[in-house]
């Protein structure tokens, strides 16, 4: 026989004792020893196996039973669960072993308070029930039911790990995985309680997007786990550079967002833009590597700017693409001309996507020149866009759109295949010159591309010369560059660095990749003459680097005597300019090859 069963038999005969002298709470004790019908299990027994605390209590709030996994709980002792313990004992007890410490006199008369508050709800509702912290910190859900004849049931489940599990799950609901701010969907949720709020007392709310400049680099360089270590590092000094009542989110990727009551308006916005562009100014470490990084801000303020949730988002958006226009590290107060130009740019897309499909593009070349010869070494492709309705559309005005949309894939691919069937029909000697963008570069289809355009051509891979920047290594990735520039050398093409000198890391780019060729960008160029100037200095050290580097130099915009003068005394290989040819057609360059003149003969 089990010590909880012996010890209501040992009791039942006696428990008008401790009842009342009620009868009928005696004989339910009393049948919890019996078997049950057709099972040598008891009652009792069966009790003891519930995962679940249970416990009856008499009318007088004395113990009548409880079961295995409510000692278990409670960690009581074995004089506690005896039958006649008062439940304030066993309350006493749990209090006192959670704070570890006797109860004091006000404490007492607080629990004997709650017993008759307690007591009185259990009459008053017959069931409740509700979730209590035990004495080791675990959660437990209690459920009370008044018994017909006077006392209760307690059964006390222990829901400690559904709790963690349900919080991790509205956690997660609510906040982004990784940075463990909150998300966008509970960014929408709180800003328009703050727009509704706002509504009701006039006033202010900002909101501020953020995008950090050039984190695909980033992602390419060092890893996707190296970067969401970065990017844990930036939400923790976003989150200290605001209020506690600021709500900050990462909205995916690399874009975070802003929104906060702002008495003042664009003052205090701008306050706390300064502030969160402070939070960039020292790099980020991560694994011993020091990372700088800037951001690019755009600001819509409620209700000026909006009153809605989706408008003030646009709009702030619209202010975050003017920072990103200019250069980043910076924010932007939306302004209504921002929607004007957008609608523009947007129309400018769409004719764009059409002339890609209607083939409305075509080729300019500007030859380049031997400069102890002046014979043409080579051309310059020159994208141009002759739209039926806007005329001729500046490169400056599409190629943007072109490479922030992605259809500058498409497009660089008609270049290349262009390109190389012209200079077919030219003589074998005249290399072509194509640029490259970096969102060319950063396609995984990039170096089929070239050889497919190679093979449907059938130009000579060492005619092809492709151009460019220091800010496409910048921006897609040194290691991803530097295996494409790999094979492409490996096809026999001959790669140039263009725009070279106005660049962060310009040595370390023509030591680290394998370039051929060096083009020494125009603003140099211009500033040289008989004077010695900064600018002279500059084109002597970068030929005098190519030259060692066993490397070739093309000097860009020579537009007089003089400046050929300079770059060919200075050891420049080759130039580039109106003062030897301007861009023409793929036809007119056979006719100029032919007359191989001096390039003074040709201003």
């Amino acid at each position: 026989m089990s010590a909880s069963k012996s010890i209501l038999k040992q009791h039942s005969s006696d428990l008008g004792d401790y009842t009342g002298g009620n009868d009928t709470t005696a004989k339910a004790v009393k049948e919890v020893t019996a078997p049950i019908a057709g099972c040598d299990l008891s009652l009792e027994e069966a009790l003891h196996c519930l995962p679940i605390g249970f416990s009856i209590f008499d009318a007088n709030h004395k113990l009548a039973f409880c079961n295995k996994r409510y000692r278990e709980l409670f960690d009581l002792p074995q004089e506690l669960t005896a039958p006649g313990t008062a439940f304030g004992d066993i309350l006493r007890y749990h209090i006192e072993t959670k704070n570890g410490r006797p109860l004091n006199d006000e404490e007492k008369k607080g629990i004997n308070n709650w017993l008759i508050n307690h007591a009185k709800k259990i009459d008053d509702e017959k069931s409740f029930s509700q979730i209590n912290q035990s004495f080791d910190s675990r959660f437990l859900r209690a459920q009370y039911t008044r018994l017909a004849p006077g006392g209760w049931v307690d059964l006390q489940e222990d829901i400690t790990e559904k709790l963690q599990s349900d919080r991790k799950v509205s956690f997660l609901a609510t906040h982004d995985a990784l940075t463990r701010i909150e998300n966008r969907r509970s960014y929408r949720v709180k800003l328009n309680g703050m727009l509704t709020r706002s509504r009701k007392g006039d006033t202010n709310i900002g909101v501020i997007l953020i995008d950090l400049d050039g984190f695909k680099s980033i992602n390419d360089t060092f890893g996707h786990p190296f970067a969401d270590k970065v990017l844990i590092m930036v939400a923790q000094r976003l989150r200290s550079a605001l209020r506690s009542t600021s709500v900050l989110a990462r909205l995916g990727g690399d874009e975070f967002a802003i929104a906060e009551s702002m008495e003042r308006g664009a003052i205090d916005a701008a306050i706390i833009c300064k502030r969160l562009l402070s939070a960039f100014e020292q790099p980020f470490r991560v694994d011993g590597v020091a990372v700088p990084l800037t951001a690019s801000l755009g600001v819509a303020l409620a209700p000026q700017n909006g009153t809605k949730d989706e408008e003030l988002m646009k709009n702030a958006d619209l202010a975050l693409y003017r920072s990103k226009k200019v250069g980043g590290n910076t924010f932007h107060f939306f302004e209504k001309e921002m929607d004007v130009d957008m609608r523009k740019r947007l129309a400018l897309e769409s004719d764009l996507r059409s002339s890609i499909k209607d083939g409305d593009f075509i080729l300019h070349y500007q030859p380049i020149a031997k400069v102890d010869s002046g014979e043409i070494a080579g051309c310059e492709a020159l994208l141009r866009w002759e739209h039926p309705k806007r005329g001729l559309v500046s490169p400056d005005d599409f190629i943007p759109v072109a490479e922030e949309t992605g259809l500058m894939v498409q497009l660089g691919a008609w270049v290349l295949s262009q390109a190389f069937h012209d200079a077919c029909k030219w003589p074998e000697d005249i290399r072509i010159a194509v640029n490259v963008s970096p969102v060319q570069l950063r396609a995984d289809n990039f170096v089929e591309n070239v050889k497919s355009a190679l093979v449907n051509s059938g130009i000579s891979p060492n005619r092809v010369e492709l151009e460019i920047t220091e800010t496409a290594i910048l921006e897609g990735g040194r290691d991803k560059i530097y295996k494409t520039l790999v094979a492409l050398k490996e096809l026999g093409l001959r790669v140039a660095l263009d725009d070279f000198g106005t660049g962060f890391s310009s040595l370390s780019h023509v030591h680290s990749f394998p370039v051929d060729r060096i083009k020494i960008d125009g603003s140099f160029v211009q500033g040289l003459g008989d004077q010695p100037t900064k600018s002279l200095a500059i084109v002597r050290s970068l030929t005098q680097l190519a030259n060692s580097l066993g490397m070739e130099t093309t000097a860009e915009c020579v537009e007089n005597a003089e400046q050929l003068s300079v770059v060919q005394a200075e050891g420049c290989t080759e130039i580039q300019g109106y003062y030897f040819a301007r861009p023409t057609t793929a036809e007119n360059i056979g006719i100029i090859a032919l007359s191989k003149s001096d390039p003074k003969s040709q201003s």
